[in-house]
C-alpha cells in the first residue's frame, strides 16, 4: 500500500513534506494553508497534485492520513476533524490547548478507531534513545528525579508576518504549555509512569510586556512511580542559544545532557570501578549512520524516525510509540501546571483520560 498524505500548516509543514518526499511508502498528495499563495506555490514547485485553503475541502480529497503542523490553538479541532473523516492523523505538539480539548481527542480516536499520533520529535533525539538504553540495562537503577529545560527566545515569532503589528498565537501562550519537547522525553525515559499532580509557578511578564507575554513557568511534579520531576519553559528570555536540556537521576547513577555546543551528555555509573568525575558522551541529537535523506526535516534527522514510526503504525495496523494517551501524558500536565500558577502554586492533580 502506498500511502497517502496529506500535509495542513505549510510553515512548520515544509519539514514533514522533505521527510515524506523520498519514501517509497508514501506520497504527499495535497497541501492546505490559509495563504493562498504560499499554499499554491509551494504545490507547483513540488508537483503536488491538490492544494487547497480551505480545511473542510482538504479533508474531502481521498487522504489515508493527515499531517496536522498548524498553529496550536487550532491542533484539537483540526484533530478531530481529521479523525471523523476516516483519516490517520501525525498531529504537532502540543496535542491541544484546553483540558476539555484534549479529552475530545482521546474520544474521538477511541470512537473512530484511527491511528494518532504525537509527533513530538525530542523523544528521537539519539542521546535519548542511547539514554532509555542504559536505563532499559539498569545502569541508573530506579530513576528517582530528573528535570528538563526548553529555553528559546521567540520573542521575533510573536509578532504576525503576514499580518504585520498582530500578536501571534505564541504571545498568549502560557509556556509551560509547551512543555513536550521536556517532558516527553523525560516520559520516554521512565516508560510508564505518568504525572499525578503539580504546583507550578510564573514569573508574570517581564522581558516583553508590550506582548503580554509571560517570560518563564516551571512546574514540578509527582509521579506515580514516586518520582519527582520539574520542567522549565521560557520563551520571552534574553538567552542565546536556544536549548533543551535534560538531566535524570536513578538510585546507581545519573545522566546529564549538553547545555551548550562546546558542553557534552556526560554520566556517572555505581558500576565503573573507582570513578571520579562523570563520563562524556559524545553523542547529541544528531544520529550518525542515517542515509542522506534522513536530515531533511532537521532536528538531527528525528523527523526522519518520527515519521518512519508513524508510517509503519498506520500500514502494519500497530500502536504508535506516542499513542493518544501518551500524547496527553505529554500535553495535559502543562495545562494543568499553568492553572497550578494561576492560584499561586496551589498543587492540583493532573487528569488521566484512558
Amino acid at each position: 500500500m502506498n500511502l497517502k498524505v496529506g500535509i495542513a500548516g505549510l510553515r512548520r509543514g515544509r519539514s514533514f513534506y522533505n521527510v515524506f518526499r523520498p519514501r517509497k511508502d508514501s506520497e504527499v498528495a495535497a497541501v492546505c494553508d490559509t495563504v493562498e499563495e504560499r499554499t499554491e506555490g509551494f504545490a507547483r514547485e513540488h508537483h503536488i497534485p491538490k492544494a487547497y485553503t480551505d480545511y473542510g475541502e482538504f479533508l474531502k480529497e481521498n487522504l489515508d492520513a493527515v499531517v496536522v503542523a498548524t498553529p496550536l490553538p487550532f491542533h484539537a479541532q483540526h484533530v478531530i476533524a481529521a479523525l471523523e473523516s476516516g483519516k490517520h492523523v501525525l498531529s504537532e505538539v502540543p496535542a491541544g490547548y484546553t483540558l476539555e480539548e484534549c479529552e475530545r481527542i482521546v474520544r474521538t480516536v477511541e470512537r473512530t478507531k484511527r491511528t494518532y499520533m504525537l509527533a513530538e520529535n525530542a523523544c528521537y533525539f539519539a542521546f535519548i534513545q542511547t539514554w532509555r538504553e542504559l536505563i532499559k540495562q539498569g545502569r541508573l537503577g530506579r530513576i528517582v528525579y530528573a528535570e528538563a529545560e526548553y529555553i528559546h527566545d521567540c520573542r521575533s515569532l510573536m509578532v504576525g508576518r503576514d499580518e504585520p503589528g498582530k500578536h501571534t498565537w505564541r504571545a498568549s501562550l502560557p509556556p509551560i504549555h509547551y512543555c513536550t519537547h521536556s517532558l516527553g522525553p523525560i516520559l520516554d525515559l521512565l516508560g510508564e509512569d505518568r504525572c499525578v499532580s503539580v504546583s507550578g509557578l510564573s514569573t508574570g511578564s517581564n522581558v516583553a510586556p508590550e506582548l503580554g507575554v509571560i517570560d518563564m513557568e516551571v512546574g514540578l511534579f509527582e509521579m506515580a512511580s514516586g518520582a519527582v520531576v520539574k520542567i522549565l519553559c521560557g520563551f520571552s528570555i534574553v538567552r542565546e542559544p536556544p536549548m533543551n536540556w535534560y538531566t535524570v537521576y536513578g538510585t546507581k547513577g545519573s545522566l546529564e545532557s549538553a547545555r551548550c555546543g562546546w558542553d557534552k551528555s556526560k554520566g556517572y555509573f555505581e558500576d565503573v570501578p573507582n570513578l571520579q568525575d562523570m563520563i562524556p558522551y559524545p553523542l547529541g541529537i544528531n544520529h550518525t549512520k542515517t542515509p542522506p535523506e534522513a536530515t531533511a526535516g532537521g532536528h538531527g534527522a528525528t523527523e526522519y524516525f518520527m515519521v518512519d514510526d508513524f508510517v509503519r503504525s498506520v500500514l502494519e495496523g500497530a500502536k504508535p510509540p506516542i499513542d493518544v494517551y501518551r500524547a496527553m501524558d505529554f500535553t495535559v500536565p502543562g495545562i494543568c501546571a499553568h492553572r497550578s500558577a494561576e492560584l499561586g502554586g496551589k498543587r492540583i492533580e493532573v487528569p488521566a483520560f484512558r
